[in-house]
């Protein structure tokens, strides 16, 4: 694998430049990592490269994914037509470097090297806290999370949240009613939000001066990864995360476990004790989240963010944390033998994503292999069983315990 490199600033970019890397970013399916190793194989220009051809010199065929290879290989699509068929989206394009682009994104792994946008495009940088939960949301819920939403808004925050039914829908709505700006963000294509039959809500977000969010092309089908990816955006476009009633293992979780991962602040509203709907919140708490039970402490908490005095706004207190409350790694160990093929190719695409990390999500495996989900789980189970990886609690994610 490439040694890692300091990532460049698609600000200081131009505009041409930044397009033309989002354009073969889409056009043959690449991530941020590829186009980076692109850009710098090609001195920082993209678009001339791709203009003269595209050819990959053996150094970069070594450094890039063998997906990414292929497809390079087979794109037939030139510079000119991809930004043609882009230009063409319906809403609004934003390309990572543009201003609207959230600079919190950047703080992930692997940026959006675009978006596209309904409504309000400012919407996206309006300083924002992420309110997800449980689409089993409770009547007797409801009031506890209708006050602290309504509370967002006179402290200068928006609402940025996943659209789904539940508490991203009563999120949205209380913002709306209070006259707040919110942000949905789409796990498929705008011209087909998911789900339908938040459709009248989605138009009041835009038509109110809010936006939704996608970044996939138009025609795209929701895919079950596409969930994880947009909670991922949801936690790093945020200020904060606030979790309003969660799952163990619930997709609520993986935006938690995004929000930890990068450094955001985490608030969870605890519920009943014996409520199983709840247990997520209560392993929030247990991992350093702040204790949401009322618009005091909502106001503590962010007031706490705001002035650098958050408990979790430095990576060295959130590692000392994780390290009282977590169970510690086993040991590194070489991978055992006897494992059968696609488990090893299994373990090897982790590893690959990863990069130099101890855990990866089964649903980035998933989309990364381009296995049916049987096939990605019973390799999962072949792994379990010999120790090489384990399931992370909270989120459908797995740790690497091998070399």
């Amino acid at each position: 694998m490439a040694q890692s490199r300091e990532r460049e600033t698609w600000s200081e970019l131009t505009w041409g430049e930044r397009r033309a890397r989002a354009a073969l970013g889409w056009a043959a399916g690449l991530n941020a990592r590829d186009i980076e190793l692109i850009a710098h194989s090609a001195g920082g220009d993209i678009k001339g490269w791709w203009s003269e051809g595209a050819q990959l010199d053996i150094q970069l065929q070594a450094e890039l994914r063998e997906a990414a290879c292929r497809r390079l290989e087979t794109l037939t699509l030139g510079l000119s037509d991809a930004l043609a068929a882009m230009e063409s989206w319906s809403g609004t394009l934003i390309v990572r470097g543009d201003e609207e682009y959230p600079p919190g994104w950047e703080a992930l792994r692997a940026p959006p090297l675009y978006v596209r946008t309904h409504g309000n495009a400012d919407a996206l940088i309006a300083p924002a806290v992420a309110v997800v939960g449980t689409r089993g949301l409770r009547p007797r819920d409801r009031p506890v999370a209708r006050r602290l939403v309504e509370a967002l808004a006179p402290m200068g925050y928006a609402v940025v949240s996943g659209g789904a039914i539940g508490a991203d829908a009563l999120a949205h709505d209380v913002a709306l009613n209070g006259g707040n700006t919110t942000v949905a963000v789409m796990p498929g294509c705008l011209e087909v939000p998911t789900p339908r039959q938040n459709a009248g809500l989605f138009e009041r977000i835009v038509a109110s001066g809010g936006a939704l969010i996608s970044e996939y092309e138009p025609g795209q089908r929701v895919r079950a990864f596409h969930f994880a990816r947009r909670n991922e955006l949801i936690a790093a476009m945020a200020r904060a995360v606030l979790v309003v009633r969660a799952g163990r293992k619930s997709g609520t979780m993986l935006t938690v476990c995004a929000a930890e991962k990068i450094g955001r602040p985490v608030g969870a509203v605890p519920g009943e004790a014996d409520d199983v709907l709840s247990r997520g919140c209560f392993d929030a708490i247990q991992r350093g989240a702040m204790l949401i039970a009322n618009v005091d402490d909502l106001h503590q908490w962010l007031d706490e963010e705001s002035d650098g005095k958050a408990r979790q706004s430095s990576p060295a207190v959130r590692s000392r944390r994780s390290e009282k409350k977590q169970p510690a790694l086993p040991g590194v160990r070489p991978l055992p033998e006897g494992l059968g093929a696609r488990a090893l190719a299994l373990y090897a695409a982790a590893r690959e994503i990863a990069d130099g990390e101890t855990g990866v999500s089964i649903d980035s495996l998933t989309a990364a292999l381009e296995w049916a989900i049987p096939d990605v789980l019973s390799a999962i189970l072949e792994l379990e069983l010999a120790g090489a990886v384990a399931r992370q609690i909270g989120a459908e994610r797995l740790r690497l315990l091998c070399v």
